[in-house]
């Protein structure tokens, strides 16, 4: 898949207004391999990695 591949689908979802899709290459050795999921519109606040552990803090 390429970057044209991509920027088509990000249009359909944009178009149709759905918030999810996902891209499958059949011509790939393991099918796993060539899916590719896209997201319509995602909060960049939920794209920010959670800290791994509350850091307690002392008073």
């Amino acid at each position: 898949m390429n970057a044209a591949d991509r920027k088509q689908i990000q249009t359909h979802l944009r178009l149709t207004e759905c918030k999810l899709g996902y891209l499958l290459n059949f011509g790939e050795t393991l099918l796993k391999d060539g899916i590719v999921r896209a997201v319509n519109g995602l909060d960049e606040n939920l794209c920010a990695p959670a800290p791994l552990r509350e850091e307690k803090h002392q008073q």
